[in-house]
């Protein structure tokens, strides 16, 4: 029943795919895609699901859980507020920071960091119709228009790459240069957001 809710955000028309490196590049179609910010989709999935009946708890942290013979029982912290949950299936999606199963996961030690930042604007050369990907020696990074006309810049980068390029926005610039698309201040000078190492794997994905 979502099937409107892209048009309803104002979400930014995709037809094509440009990737490039080395100063090459190449173009696909891509009818039928959209760029939104995950910002927006996120709030927006997250109020449908109120609508439909969902309690959603932003700012709640898992303590710890226990299995019992027909449900699991979660407790959590809601701000100050003590939570006990049961349910039948817990589903934990919680990124690759993964607090409930620190113990159980392997970070490859070759694993590539991701990073991001939403500029407000970019060269002409690149069209608001259109995904860029630059792909380099010390990682990729993808842009694309999102619904308020802003920029979205997404990366995943060697740890060795960025810290040889003194930084995330200058280690954007070095693959973009590099692969033949513009550089401008803005990808430098702006506010970039970097995760956890990406490769990783759990010993345990599922308990009863």
């Amino acid at each position: 029943g979502l099937g409107d809710l892209l048009s309803e955000l104002g979400a930014a028309p995709i037809d094509t795919f440009t990737v490039a490196s080395n100063a090459r590049s190449a173009s696909i179609p891509l009818p039928g895609y959209y760029g939104i910010s995950r910002e927006r989709l996120d709030a927006s999935l997250a109020a449908k699901a109120v609508d439909a009946g969902a309690a959603f708890l932003p700012q709640t942290r898992v303590v710890d859980t226990e299995i019992r013979p027909d449900h699991r029982t979660i407790r959590a912290m809601h701000n100050d507020t003590r939570l006990e949950l049961n349910a039948r299936v817990v589903v934990a999606a919680n990124g690759l920071g993964n607090a409930l199963a620190q113990r159980s996961t392997h970070v490859a030690p070759a694993s590539r960091i991701g990073a991001g930042i939403v500029l407000d604007d970019a060269p002409g050369e690149f069209r608001p119709s259109c995904i860029y990907m630059a792909c380099g020696k010390g990682g990729y990074v993808g842009l694309s228009r999102v619904e308020d006309g802003g920029v979205d810049v997404a990366a995943a980068f060697d740890p060795s790459f960025v810290r040889n390029t003194a930084g995330l926005g200058p280690a954007a610039a070095a693959v973009f240069d590099a692969a033949g698309f513009p550089v401008w201040p803005g990808l430098t000078q702006g506010e970039w957001r970097g995760t956890p190492a990406l490769t990783r794997s759990n010993t345990a994905v599922t308990a009863p």
